[in-house]
């Protein structure tokens, strides 16, 4: 950064990006499910020194499972906070202060300064990526773990050396334990190898092991599970990718493309599937032009991802059931790079404004819409909780029971025995009901959450 107007610009955009991710982030930060189980895992870890093998599971009950690191990520900053939940906001600040860092000097070294101001413009203010930067599981990590891979692919390109392979291999090995769609990632770096002749002759033995015995190292925790539990994840794996119950009956080959609709919405500003069609035709015309427009590791580079965008709709008709938008999200580190990229490629800096714009405009609603309070969100069962404490005689024998939509008890629990609220286990005690909706309870906490305190253990 040569000059102080590039500073200025850079932290503007680094306030706008921080803004638009953790403006009211206190009411917003879901607690749900996947929340409450790496909760639990991490209180083990601290409390009781059980050091989990497994991370989460890939999919749905039948998947198998990943491995641990994002809950080993997390436990400091549960550390910090006394095992309250409240860290995954200040988890999820760090993050995104490291993301925006690296992805500004990385983009900067590969490409150019403006290219990372483009790229970063695009990503702040993407309603979809704000609001998935702002949510506390695994798929954060995936776009910092992708431009973690082009750096790495970089550094292999201009010295394809074995310590170079050993980080690749490491990179890839511990972002796929984190979310499995990062496969698409392992495609693009092998495409990218293998496509250069002067890549190609420098995989020699050596670099290939490093490569390859340090990716294998990542899945030592699944690996000394599966050694004690008679291959158990194996077995998943294997079952769920090739048992014959996944036949191709009753399989929807078209049925991720409404979901890539939503996923692209931000882009087209309107929900439809000829459209996505269009959107695919398009990022591919795009990395063609660019192909035969870039020289070097840039050109290589959109080599490669041309490769994963054929290979996209090819895998999820393959797939046959209806995937959720996240499961895409690996595109958008792409697109935001080769949006940069065309825009600065036209040479004219009124028309790329234009166009970077009216992105903008067609998209303010929806990151105005991400502000509003989550009313079943951290703060609420935090406070519900609290409320149970401050309200409920707990020199009694109380339980607590639920009374929810499937699902919308998730949570509860582990905030209740954070403020170490103990239940009887004897449902002939009182029971003291969370009750979603609200109506007829005795303490509201807002519209969605309230409590039914009987009389006799009320303070």
């Amino acid at each position: 950064m040569k000059n102080k107007k590039t500073v200025f610009i850079l932290i503007l955009l680094f306030f706008v990006f921080m803004f638009l991710r953790f403006y009211n982030i206190e009411e917003r930060i879901i607690f749900d499910w996947d929340q409450e189980q790496f909760s639990y895992q991490i209180k083990n870890i601290v409390e009781n020194k059980d050091f989990t093998l497994l991370g989460p599971r890939a999919n749905n009950d039948r998947g198998f499972f990943l491995g641990p690191y994002f809950t080993y990520l997390l436990v400091p900053f549960y550390m910090f906070r006394n095992l309250h939940p409240i860290a995954l906001i200040d988890f999820m600040v760090i993050y995104n202060v490291a993301f925006f860092t690296l992805t500004f000097f990385v983009i900067s070294k590969l490409f150019s300064q403006k290219h990372a101001f483009i790229f970063l413009s695009f990503w702040a203010m993407n309603p979809l990526l704000a609001l998935y930067d702002a949510l506390p599981w695994w798929s954060l990590l995936l776009p910092l773990g992708i431009i973690t891979i082009w750096y790495l692919l970089n550094k292999i390109y201009k010295k394809p050396n074995y310590i170079n392979f050993v980080f690749l291999g490491l990179a890839l090995g511990l972002f796929i334990n984190i979310r499995i769609e990062f496969i698409f990632l392992i495609v693009f770096s092998l495409f990218f190898l293998l496509w250069k002749s002067e890549i190609r002759k420098n995989l020699n033995l050596k670099n290939i092991f490093s490569f390859v015995s340090s990716f294998i190292f990542m899945f030592l925790p699944l690996i000394v599970f599966d050694m004690r539990h008679n291959f158990l994840n194996s077995n998943l794996f294997f079952k769920f990718f090739f048992s014959s119950t996944e036949s191709s009956v009753g399989r929807d080959y078209l049925s991720w493309i409404p979901v890539a609709s939503n996923f692209f919405q931000p882009l087209t500003y309107i929900k439809n599937d000829s459209l996505t069609i269009i959107v695919f035709l398009l990022l591919g015309f795009l990395s063609i032009f660019l192909i035969r427009k870039r020289t070097g590791f840039q050109k290589l580079f959109y080599q490669s991802f041309l490769v994963v965008l054929i290979i996209t709709p090819l895998f999820f008709s393959f797939y046959g059931k209806r995937p959720s938008e996240y499961y895409f999200a690996y595109l958008y580190p792409f697109i935001a790079l080769i949006f940069s990229d065309f825009l600065l490629s036209l040479k004219n800096k009124y028309l790329a404004l234009l166009i970077l714009t009216l992105f903008i405009f067609i998209n303010v609603r929806q990151l105005n819409d991400n502000f509003k309070t989550n009313p079943l969100g951290l703060y609420f069962k935090n406070l519900t909780a609290k409320k149970i404490k401050e309200n409920v005689d707990l020199s009694k024998k109380i339980n607590i029971t639920m009374d929810t939509p499937l699902g919308r008890n998730n949570g509860f629990n582990y905030l209740i025995d954070w403020y170490g609220i103990e239940q009887s286990g004897n449902y002939d005690d009182a029971l003291v009901q969370i009750k979603i909706p609200s109506t007829g309870t005795d303490v509201k906490i807002n519209d969605e959450i309230g409590l039914l305190i009987p009389k006799n253990v009320r303070k």
